[in-house]
């Protein structure tokens, strides 16, 4: 059986609102942590809420825009989310097989949900331009994080 945590992916792609992301090689920590919020079981489905924290840390490529600003960019990444709500339904068949019942997991849908907080580092955010990242080590952006202190 493959291990749940820590859990390897070898590529996520998604869009949304215009942002092309792509993240490989990733590996998710935190998953033997869930808490289990409610189960449900019917005759060829079951529904699993699940209350999570988990660290992701991988490779993420990058292309689009986030409101009006223009994101490009690729390299490693690490995102941690703390307390995240994610609801699974599972298609499940009954099958019999000398004598003993199991259960085969036909597919599966799920959402996620963060109610907690999520923090995120992406290394080579805009490929080197110098305007678009000058933000995190412009000086007065450095003076209001310390009045305001860390994360």
């Amino acid at each position: 059986m493959i291990s749940l945590d820590p859990m390897a992916m070898k590529q996520v792609k998604a869009v949304q609102a215009g942002l092309k992301m792509e993240f490989k090689n990733t590996i998710v920590r935190g998953l033997r942590n869930c808490k289990v919020l409610e189960l449900r079981r019917f005759s060829h489905k079951t529904e699993i809420d699940l209350k999570c924290s988990v660290t992701l840390i991988g490779n993420y490529s990058l292309n689009g825009k986030l409101l009006v600003l223009p994101i490009e960019g690729e390299g490693k990444y690490k995102i941690k989310i703390q307390d995240v709500i994610v609801k699974v339904v599972l298609d499940i068949e009954e099958l019999t097989s000398d004598g003993e019942r199991y259960w085969k997991v036909n597919g599966f849908k799920q959402t996620a949900d963060v109610v907690g907080r999520a923090q995120f580092n992406f290394q080579n955010m805009f490929n080197g331009n110098r305007h678009l990242s000058l933000g995190r080590k412009d000086p007065s952006v450095i003076r209001l994080k310390n009045k305001l202190g860390p994360n």
